[in-house]
C-alpha cells in the first residue's frame, strides 16, 4: 500500500511565527587575518612556505583570538578553519561596530537573529503527488542503469557517504535502516543546530533522503548504495531559514571530511531568508558570494563528491538555482519524471552561465521513501533526485576506487543522454551508470578514447558500445553476420550522446562485420561475440 506525502527541498519552507519578543540576539562570522600557520607547519614537520591548499585549509585558528573574544565578554557559537572565521552572538547590550575593529578581524557578515520566541511551525506544501500505481521502487535506480551495478555486486560498500540535511526523524528506529544499524554502519551523528550528537528530530526530510540511498528491505524497498557507510548531521533548522544554517552547512563538510566521507549529499538550497534579512540578489548569485558555495568548493577541492540538489524553484518567479547547487565544484542533480522529461518545479541553471548547471538528472518525482507503518512514503523535489545519484555514485566508486571525485563527475557528465547538447533545466541529462562503468575502466586502464566513431570492445560478451567524439557528423551503423545478412541497424542523427550502449547487437556468439557511414568516412569493424 502507498501513502502520498509530500516533502520539499527545505528552502521551500515557508515558516510562521507566532512572537513574543523578550530580548533578540544577534548573530555575526567574524572574518579573521591569519591563522597559526607557524605552529601547524612545525607540528606537520614542513616548511611554511608549502602549506598546500589542503594543510592550509585544515591550519587551526589562533587560540588567541578565542582568548580576546572572551576577554571581551564576546560569545562563540562555533568557528571553521577553512573559511578563517568565528562565529559569535551578541545581545543588545554589545555593539558589532565596537567588535569589528578588534586589529585581527578583516570584516564581519550577518548570519541570524536570534529572539526569545514561541513559534508555531506552519509548513506550506507547494508540490502535490500525483503517484502512478504502474512504478515500482526499482524504477528510481532503473532509470539511471544504477541496478547494473547493483547486479554485479557494487553497493557501496565500503564507501562513507554523509548526509547534511534538516532532521532524521524516525532514521534510528525505522525497520528499513534495521540491517544497516545492526552492522554498524552509522559512522556518527551530530546536530550543530542543537549542538549533540542527536539529529533524530527536527525533520524528517534528512531521513527520507537517507532512505533512498540506504534502505535495505529487497521486497519493496533499497536503496541506491545499501551497503555505504554514513555520517548524519542535521545543519538546517526547519523552524526558520536564517544565513546561520549555512556556516553550519560549511561546518558539516569540515567535519564529513575529518571523519573520512568521499560523497556528501546535501539536499539544501538558500537564496531568501527570513524577514529578508542577508538574502542574496541576482548580483551575488551571479558573482557567487555565499558562504555554502564557497564551503562546498573548498570541499570539492579536498577531494569530496558534493552532490547537491538544484532546487525547486522552477515554477516561480524565481526560477534559477540557488546556493551551494551553483558551485562550480558540486555535482548539481535536478528533476525529471519517469519519462525524462525535466520536472515543471526544478530549478534552471542561469541564462549565460559559463558552466553547465545543473550537471545531471535523476528522478524526483514519485520517489519511493521509507516505510512508515508498513506504507511506502511517496516524494516529489530536487531533494529526492540528488541521493539517487549520490548513492549509485558511491557504488561507481567502490567499483574503480582509484578514480577522483572530477573523474566521476567527468564519467557521469559524459555518460548523460545529452552530453553534446547541454542544457539549463537538465544540464548533460539522465546518466548511465552501466555506460559510467564501461568509461571508468576505460580510464582506469588508461585506454585511449576514439577520436572517430568507434565500436568497443571488438571482442565481447555482454558489453557493447559505440562512441561517438564528434557530433558535428550523422551516421548509420549496419551489423552483418557470417553469412553477410544484415541483422542490426541504428540511424543517429543529431547525436546527444557521447556513448550509445549496443549490447543487444547479437546474443549468438560468432563473427560479425560493423559498418559506419558518415558524412565524413566509411568506418568497417570486425566483432567477435564470445
Amino acid at each position: 500500500m502507498v501513502r502520498n506525502s509530500v516533502f520539499l527541498f527545505l528552502f521551500l519552507f515557508q515558516v510562521s511565527f507566532i512572537y513574543s519578543q523578550v530580548q533578540s540576539t544577534k548573530q555575526y562570522l567574524l572574518y579573521l587575518d591569519t591563522k597559526d600557520y607557524e605552529e601547524f607547519a612545525s607540528k606537520r614537520q614542513i616548511n611554511q612556505g608549502n602549506i598546500s591548499l589542503n594543510d592550509s585549509l585544515d591550519c587551526p585558528i589562533k587560540r588567541l583570538y578565542f582568548s580576546i573574544l572572551a576577554k571581551n565578554n564576546i560569545n562563540v557559537i562555533g568557528h571553521s578553519k577553512w573559511l578563517n572565521a568565528i562565529a559569535i552572538s551578541i545581545d543588545e547590550s554589545q555593539d558589532i561596530d565596537n567588535i569589528k575593529n578588534l586589529p585581527f578581524i578583516l570584516k564581519y557578515e550577518y548570519l541570524s537573529e536570534i529572539k526569545d520566541i514561541k513559534n508555531e511551525n506552519s509548513i506550506q506544501d507547494n508540490l502535490k503527488t500525483t503517484f502512478s500505481e504502474t512504478l515500482k521502487p526499482e524504477t528510481q535506480l532503473k532509470m539511471e542503469n544504477g541496478t547494473y551495478l547493483h547486479e554485479n555486486g557494487f553497493k557501496g560498500k565500503g564507501i562513507t557517504i554523509a548526509i547534511l540535511d534538516g532532521g532524521f526523524s524516525g532514521a534510528d528506529t525505522n525497520i528499513a535502516f534495521m540491517k544497516l544499524r545492526m552492522e554498524d554502519r552509522i559512522k556518527y551523528t551530530y546536530d550543530f543546530v542543537e549542538e549533540d550528537n542527536n539529529p533524530f528530530h527536527g525533520s524528517d526530510h534528512g531521513a527520507n533522503c537517507f532512505s533512498i540511498m540506504a534502505a535495505q528491505k529487497p521486497s519493496n524497498l533499497l536503496g541506491s548504495a545499501p551497503d555505504a557507510n554514513y555520517i548524519l548531521l542535521r545543519t538546517e533548522d526547519t523552524k526558520s531559514e536564517q544565513k546561520i544554517e549555512e556556516f553550519n552547512l560549511v561546518r558539516g563538510l569540515e567535519l564529513a571530511d575529518s571523519l573520512g566521507a568521499k560523497i556528501v549529499n546535501i539536499s539544501l538550497g538558500y537564496y531568501k531568508f527570513d524577514n529578508n534579512l542577508g538574502s542574496y540578489n541576482w548580483e551575488s548569485l551571479t558573482k557567487q558570494e555565499s558562504i555554502s558555495q564557497i564551503g562546498v568548493e573548498l570541499a570539492a577541492k579536498k577531494g569530496i563528491l558534493v552532490v547537491v540538489s538544484a532546487g525547486n524553484e522552477g515554477d516561480e518567479q524565481w526560477r534559477y538555482l540557488g546556493f551551494p547547487a551553483n558551485a562550480a565544484g558540486a555535482l548539481t542533480v535536478g528533476s525529471v519524471d519517469n519519462s525524462g522529461m525535466h520536472s515543471y518545479f526544478s530549478s534552471e541553471g542561469y541564462p549565460n552561465q559559463t558552466i553547465i548547471k545543473p550537471d545531471l538528472v535523476a528522478l524526483g518525482e514519485d520517489v519511493f521513501l521509507r516505510e512508515i507503518d508498513d506504507e511506502i512514503e511517496i516524494g516529489n523535489g530536487t531533494s529526492y533526485a540528488c541521493p539517487i545519484i549520490a548513492g549509485l555514485s558511491a557504488c561507481l566508486w567502490q567499483a574503480f576506487p582509484a578514480l577522483k571525485a572530477e573523474d566521476i563527475i567527468e564519467i557521469l557528465q559524459k555518460s548523460g543522454d545529452q552530453y553534446f547538447q547541454p542544457d539549463r533545466l537538465k544540464g548533460y541529462g539522465l546518466p548511465n551508470y552501466k555506460t559510467a562503468f564501461f568509461l571508468a575502466s576505460r580510464k582506469i586502464f588508461n585506454t585511449p578514447i576514439p577520436t572517430q566513431w568507434t565500436i568497443l570492445p571488438n571482442q565481447y560478451e555482454a558489453e557493447l558500445f559505440l562512441f561517438i567524439p564528434d557530433t558535428n557528423q550523422n551516421g548509420t551503423l549496419n551489423v552483418t553476420n557470417g553469412i553477410g545478412k544484415n541483422i542490426y541497424h541504428k540511424k543517429i542523427e543529431q547525436a546527444t550522446q557521447y556513448i550509445y550502449d549496443i549490447s543487444d547487437v547479437s546474443s549468438i556468439p560468432g563473427f560479425y562485420i560493423s559498418t559506419i557511414i558518415t558524412n565524413k568516412a566509411v568506418i568497417h569493424q570486425k566483432l567477435i561475440k564470445r
